[in-house]
């Protein structure tokens, strides 16, 4: 188990029930009271920037871009927008306590940073699920949508079910996850690994996370697009 975990613009590559199933599965990860940050696109300032008529053109379609992804690869699209009470609202949900959230812009960009500490409370794979449930079901227009519930909460499976054992291809890790260590950006950090730019190690770690919990599933696919065992 570690200290903390960071999750530096990853979260929001995520589709919902799969966000929910990360954060399941990081509480296992995380000591009693270890830290989790989680950085992300910061919804409404950057919507506010995008109406605002001073932000011009320019200032449009990088807010666009900043919510919506760069899009020069498929892990490179934003699957999900936080904004600081929905995103509070299921770290509490959860098992974590929210510790704070700060607010950071760069190049008329806008993001959010939620720090949260895992609580001690034990949380069973049942009670897990019906928080998520009751989470997801926030998101339904009305109850005729029932079936989608469903949908969404057999992602939330599927996607916890393979967060549970971090794999050698995507950490680097030898020892099998044993070994993880201190969590910092997107994944494990790298001590022998030699300095590199902000922007390649962003890089890098976001293709190695997409890699591990989006490339790796597909992989177990049926023939009918239905999941496979492994």
């Amino acid at each position: 188990m570690v200290d903390e975990i960071r999750l530096h613009h990853v979260f929001e590559h995520f589709a919902r029930p799969q966000a929910c199933a990360l954060l399941v599965a990081r509480r296992s990860w995380l000591k009693p009271g270890g830290t989790l940050r989680i950085e992300v696109p910061d919804v409404n300032r950057t919507a506010l920037a995008m109406l605002n008529p001073a932000s011009g053109l320019r200032g449009e379609c990088v807010g666009a871009r900043h919510l919506f992804g760069s899009n020069e690869a498929p892990w490179a699209i934003h699957l999900e927008g936080c904004t600081t009470r929905r995103l509070s609202l299921i770290l509490r949900t959860l098992g974590y306590r929210v510790m704070g959230v700060r607010h950071n812009h760069w190049r008329r960009t806008y993001n959010l940073e939620a720090f949260a500490e895992r609580l001690t409370e034990d949380l069973s794979d049942d009670e897990a699920k019906g928080r998520v449930q009751a989470f997801l079901a926030l998101f339904l227009v009305g109850q005729s949508e029932s079936a989608i519930l469903r949908v969404w909460l057999g992602d939330y499976e599927r996607q916890l079910a393979r967060c549970a054992a971090p794999t050698t291809a995507a950490t680097g890790d030898s020892s099998g996850g044993k070994e993880r260590g201190r969590f910092a950006s997107h994944g494990v950090r790298y001590p022998n690994r030699l300095p590199e730019s902000g922007r390649a190690r962003k890089y890098r770690m976001t293709r190695a996370w997409w890699s591990l919990w989006v490339e790796a599933p597909r992989v177990s696919r049926g023939t009918h697009g239905q999941w496979g065992a492994g």
